[in-house]
């Protein structure tokens, strides 16, 4: 299935919403993740950033995080049904249906802060790599950053879980994706990764069954540890090179 075609519809939309619950690990992550997204601003001094662009939307789950700290929002995705969803969450941003990924698409502006979350690792590399070289395009200057995860980390747990996972896959392969792939996509993009942060120590079913407050007090531990980089989720830094 081709990525555009992945979250086109209203179900896929409900699918996604579902996964990241209250309750859900997806969510627990999340709460994680949101603290390091806004410490990641902050230390890069774009914590109130003039303009602001969140890449494969989504949801707008990002998107509403950042979008209230910037003076203008956006949001880019090619799934209409996602957009929808993303206006009524996110009604301040200005949320566009396009593929900037496509050669010869116009670059609509300049962005200090660019987001793209849960995208490198769902689109296939040369996908991913293009939409890198098309989100380094439209950075700023040297100030501007892009931050992004790759959610399935190869030294993580997930790796211990591929070949199950692969097996029970009913539509896409599971998909795993190194540092080292990430650090060369974003070479031939024209950026350079300054920073990792990382966290995800459980897997979803591990910490379903777990104590709650076990999995919640673990999770803080080890994203502040220097174990981070086996977590699950990657959360890359990166700049014009």
């Amino acid at each position: 299935m081709r990525y555009v075609n992945h979250f086109a519809t209203d179900e896929a939309v409900a699918r996604y919403v579902d996964h990241y619950g209250p309750g859900t690990y997806s969510s627990l992550l999340w709460d994680v993740e949101r603290r390091q997204l806004l410490d990641v601003l902050a230390r890069s001094g774009q914590d109130h950033p003039r303009d602001y662009l969140d890449f494969a939307t989504g949801t707008g789950r990002v998107l509403e995080l950042i979008a209230p700290r910037a003076r203008r929002a956006y949001g880019i995705d090619t799934s209409a049904a996602m957009a929808t969803h993303a206006r009524a969450r996110v009604p301040t941003a200005e949320i566009s249906i396009r593929d900037i990924t496509l050669p010869g698409t116009a670059i609509e502006r300049q962005y200090d802060v660019v987001t793209a979350f849960r995208f490198v690792l769902n689109a296939r590399r040369e996908l991913a790599t293009a939409a890198l070289t098309a989100l380094r395009r439209r950075l700023r200057d040297d100030r501007s950053i892009l931050v992004f995860n790759n959610h399935g980390n190869v030294m993580s747990h997930r790796a211990v879980l591929y070949p199950l996972h692969h097996l029970r896959a009913t539509e896409e392969p599971v998909t795993l994706l190194r540092d080292r792939t990430i650090r060369e996509m974003c070479r031939q993009a024209g950026l350079i990764t300054e920073r990792v942060e990382g966290c995800g120590l459980w897997g979803g079913r591990i910490a379903a069954a777990a104590p709650h407050g076990l999995v919640e007090r673990s999770e803080d531990w080890f994203a502040t540890s220097k174990l981070a980089r086996l977590g699950s989720n990657q959360m890359y830094v990166a700049r014009l090179a």
